[in-house]
């Protein structure tokens, strides 16, 4: 239940994060007003990604990589399968969704549209490829 849902969010998180890239992109190189689109797709993708992180280690908790990581490191790093599961996947999207806070909190403090565009285009892309590269798309697909 709790991966269904996780991935469901995945889904929401990426289609609103692209988007707001995309429309970052645009409107910073048309000189465009922040819009409420903006606004409110950046909130989306921040809150939908903080929503991930907490169904995330959830579902890290539940299925046993806690205790396998402590039991059984070097086990654990020496199986890919499982090492992208238990330490890469947590350790790369924590790093991408505070990458994504710190820009959803400096374009809320930016004054000037152009570096609210700007700080999107960096901070929610950065986090966007990060998240991408550890997608564990062989069982995300399998919802």
């Amino acid at each position: 239940m709790i991966k269904s849902i996780h991935g469901l969010f995945a889904y929401l998180f990426l289609i609103t994060t692209i988007v707001f890239v995309i429309l970052s992109l645009i409107s910073f190189f048309k000189k465009s007003d922040y819009k409420k689109t903006n606004k409110t797709l950046a909130k989306l993708a921040f809150i939908s990604s903080h929503i991930q992180l907490v169904l995330g280690l959830i579902l890290w908790w539940s299925q046993g990589y806690l205790t396998m990581l402590g039991e059984d490191m070097k086990a654990v790093m020496s199986d890919k399968a499982i090492r992208i599961l238990a330490v890469e996947h947590p350790a790369t999207n924590i790093l991408a969704i505070a990458l994504l806070t710190i820009g959803f909190i400096s374009i809320k403090r930016s004054a000037l549209d152009q570096t609210k565009h700007l700080q999107g285009i960096i901070y929610f892309g950065i986090a966007l490829l990060l998240i991408l590269s550890r997608i564990p798309y062989q069982s995300w697909l399998k919802l």
